[in-house]
């Protein structure tokens, strides 16, 4: 079927539904379909698997009882995504600037001593000796040293820019050539122009190394070699008796610049703790795209929850709606076989490992014949299973929302894992998480979290000392939130019985104690 994803579908309401000749799962599928509904979602709702709805799509079409909704929605999901993607990259382009900034333009590691490029040119390169077996906390890193290292955290995405590997010097800034600053009237030739505004332009962003035209491998030698050839280009004097205009201005500025550089890199210490700045910085840049990237996936996972939350609910009323209009159209051997239809797709998934799913063929089997004991009694295992799957995720994002200081979310995540599946570690978690908001239910929750531990201890299940600790200590806050001091004490006691040395621990029974 060539129907994108992303289109909407809709009913035609000049065809009677009663007219048409349906089975079961074409009525069942044809029943989802509200106006409002991708292709997507009527794939993920109806149950039936990929390939079948599809079919039953395409022959809904044929018989004209589905139309596309005009105006795609697929369309401005797309154009949403394009400009997201946009966004991204530009991201991407901005932070790989700044690492070329950084040092990006480093000769690739493993080249040593005096040598030519891949256009002939030489190159003045040094082997860097390794430092091994020597402590940051024994002496100061030499210029050297810290220059190493610079080169070993940019050598990667030097080699990625072939061309720029093999070059004896960094690439040049040059301004656009229709710039307008650039006149033709000048004694400067418009390239000359080109590469004094471009330096200009950048030079609150290029460092010393790209200034003097060098890399930070490169010695003492290059630097006083890289001063000298910029002199010759950016020295006012190099333009006595020639009309350059405003460059005079510009040309002040860039010496003064290349001298500093020149200065900076000749000390050893200076140029050593300047490279330190350089790394800092890179190393700042990679914490905050780390930290984007992991709120990044806090926020598709809410979006995730909510997307599953709003298809159960709407499974839910088209189920019903479906039932109900079975129960007038269709007769009780055509139920009987649609539902031994969904226990033998039920008992598929089951295999898979696909509790879930397996969970909802049944739910629909045991609706269209709730006198099998077989279905109802397999459902329940599946329905129990899903259940524990969900409280698992549900637990896993409410202790990521913690991590990020989202206390109001991680709350709700925790009350929903005890609600899917009430054992002592969630019903303690959420205790513990609502225990300031609502004390009553969160006193409630601890004594059913110490009620399912001592019922567990009983069949025989052990819990580590930590799991223990976590669950006294939980009990104990809500209890103390509750104004149940005696108790919380208790609880505290016996969390510190298990877990004596954890700081959560002993700050709570250093809150509680009588003054």
């Amino acid at each position: 079927m060539g129907i994108p994803r992303g289109e909407r579908l809709m009913v035609n309401p000049e065809r009677k539904v009663q007219e048409l000749p349906l089975s079961p799962e074409e009525f069942f599928v044809l029943s989802r379909i509200d106006g409002k509904a991708t292709v997507a979602d009527v794939l993920l709702a109806s149950g039936l698997g990929s390939e079948s709805t599809e079919r039953i799509l395409a022959r809904l079409m044929k018989l004209d009882a589905v139309r596309l909704v005009d105006g795609s929605q697929g369309k401005v999901e797309q154009a949403s995504s394009s400009s997201t993607q946009l966004r991204l990259q530009a991201r991407e382009r901005r932070l790989a600037t700044l690492r070329t900034q950084l040092g990006g333009t480093v000769p690739p590691a493993g080249s040593t001593g005096r040598g030519t490029n891949s256009s002939g040119t030489r190159e003045m390169t040094r082997e860097m000796p390794a430092v091994s077996g020597r402590s940051t906390r024994e002496m100061p890193r030499t210029a050297a040293e810290v220059t190493r290292e610079l080169a070993t955290r940019t050598s990667d995405s030097t080699r990625e820019k072939s061309p720029s590997a093999s070059r004896s010097h960094p690439e040049r800034p040059m301004a656009d050539a229709d710039d307008p600053r650039i006149d033709t009237e000048l004694d400067l030739e418009p390239d000359e122009q080109r590469y004094l505004l471009g330096l200009h332009d950048n030079l609150a962003k290029l460092t010393h190394f790209e200034i003097l035209q060098m890399f930070p491998s490169q010695d003492a030698r290059d630097v006083r070699r890289g001063y000298h050839e910029a002199s010759r280009v950016l020295h006012p004097d190099a333009y006595f008796g020639k009309s350059i205009g405003p460059y005079q201005t510009l040309l002040d500025d860039l010496f003064k610049r290349a001298k500093a550089s020149y200065e900076t890199l000749m000390n050893d210490a200076q140029r050593s703790q300047y490279i330190e700045s350089l790394l800092e910085a890179e190393r700042k840049q990679d914490s905050l795209r780390e930290a984007e990237q992991a709120i990044q996936r806090a926020l598709e996972a809410e979006q995730d929850a909510l997307t599953h939350a709003e298809a159960h609910a709407r499974r839910e009323r088209d189920e019903e709606r479906v039932r109900k209009r079975m129960d007038r159209l269709n007769p009780l051997t055509i139920r009987r076989a649609k539902a031994r239809d969904h226990y033998e797709q039920a008992v598929v998934a089951t295999r898979a490992g696909d509790s879930t799913r397996a969970a909802n063929l049944l739910r629909l089997a045991v609706a269209l014949a709730p006198d099998e004991a077989l279905y109802r009694d397999l459902w329940q295992q599946n329905l129990a299973m899903a259940r524990q799957l969900r409280a698992q995720q549900c637990f896993e994002r409410g202790k990521r929302a913690e991590e990020f200081g989202q206390t109001a979310e991680a709350a709700q995540w925790y009350i929903e894992a005890a609600q899917a599946h009430p054992t002592a570690i969630h019903l303690a978690h959420a205790a513990g998480s609502v225990a300031q908001q609502d004390p009553a239910t969160a006193r409630n929750l601890a004594l059913e979290a110490l009620e399912q531990m001592r019922a567990a201890e009983n069949r025989g299940e052990k819990f580590s000392d930590e799991q223990a600790a976590r669950i006294h200590m939980f009990a104990a806050r809500a209890f103390r939130a509750a104004g149940q001091l005696a108790s919380a004490r208790q609880q505290a006691d016996l969390a510190s019985k298990r877990q004596p040395d954890d700081p959560a621990v002993r700050a709570l029974l250093n809150a509680m104690k009588v003054p």
